[in-house]
């Protein structure tokens, strides 16, 4: 298994990311984010040094619509959302790929709502939701957690590959 995750890498590496940043990291959103998710997490911690870049209503309205990247709906009050963290945030640095969050607690606006019933095609959407876009289209997703660590990561590596 960690073969396949190190040929994946190499590939990526290789081949060069191919996508380009959507919303600078910084610190700040790093540090936000680790305390936010820790004051509710008994389970694990969450790296200083986590790829997580927060969005407000706007951003996410333009990520959508032109964008490229991993985008996050999520909740530090939804215990799936907290259990997948340590995992995304691990693979997402391992490929230095920023994850451009929003939390869902805030609320979504009319268009960016419609844009996600659409592309879910009215099935139900869990949380974390994971988009995978491409220069605004969404090209892949990840529904909610299955509590399978490795399978997740495998998912975020083979979905990433679809940016790139």
């Amino acid at each position: 298994m960690k073969k396949i995750i190190l040929y994946i890498l190499t590939i990526i590496f290789i081949t060069g990311c191919g996508t380009t940043v959507f919303k600078e990291k910084n610190e700040t959103d790093a540090l936000k984010f680790k305390e936010e998710y820790e004051s509710v997490s008994t389970k694990d911690s969450i790296n200083i040094n986590n790829n997580i870049v927060y969005l407000n209503e706007e951003e996410v309205t333009k990520l959508l619509d032109e964008g490229t990247g991993i985008m996050l709906f999520a909740s530090p009050n939804d215990i799936d959302s907290v259990n997948v963290m340590p995992s995304l945030i691990e693979v997402t640095n391992t490929i230095s790929m920023n994850v451009y969050y929003y939390n869902i607690d805030n609320g979504l606006n009319n268009q960016n709502l419609n844009t996600l019933k659409d592309y879910a095609n009215n099935n139900i959407v869990n949380t974390p939701l994971i988009l995978f876009v491409k220069k605004g289209k969404i090209v892949d997703d990840i529904n909610g957690y299955d509590n399978n660590n490795e399978v997740f990561k495998n998912q975020i590596l083979n979905k990433y590959l679809k940016l790139t």
